[in-house]
């Protein structure tokens, strides 16, 4: 089944995912300033069928693309360059966008976001499919 944006949904897009990559016609928010993890992201995630908005390196620019884009999940530095991402969380938890918290700081802790995935960089990439899987999923 699609839903208003021609996107497909629910089971119409588990029976596609598994012909078509894991995340086919998901629409995912990639906020990452570093340029080498974002572009091994931003390949893994289109080789798995996934469009993603982004990368997208700063805070005000990815919630400008949350006001404009339908986004089915993110992934978030929780660090942009020593600004923290909480914003970001806020309005994706506002509208019940899932996302996960990338960091390379394995001290830090994201307060008031204990459900929030959190993968420490760098990352497994099965762990990264199975997580998001899990939050797509719902």
């Amino acid at each position: 089944m699609a839903d208003a944006t021609g996107f497909e949904t629910g089971a119409a897009l588990d029976r596609r995912s598994s012909d078509h990559g894991s995340f086919a016609g998901c629409r995912i928010l990639l906020v990452e300033d570093e340029i080498a993890l974002a572009d091994i992201l931003l390949d893994y995630l289109r080789a798995e069928g996934a469009h993603i908005i982004g990368p997208i390196d700063n805070v005000e620019d990815a919630l400008s693309a949350l006001r404009t884009n339908k986004i089915d999940a993110a992934i978030l530095d929780i660090s942009l360059r020593g600004e923290r991402t909480y914003a970001i969380a806020d309005k994706l938890q506002k509208i019940d966008v899932p996302f996960i918290f990338l960091t390379g700081n394995t001290s830090w802790a994201a307060p008031g976001y204990d459900t929030v995935p959190m993968l420490q960089k760098p990352f497994d990439q099965g762990l990264l499919k199975v997580t998001l899987s899990n939050l797509l999923r719902g």
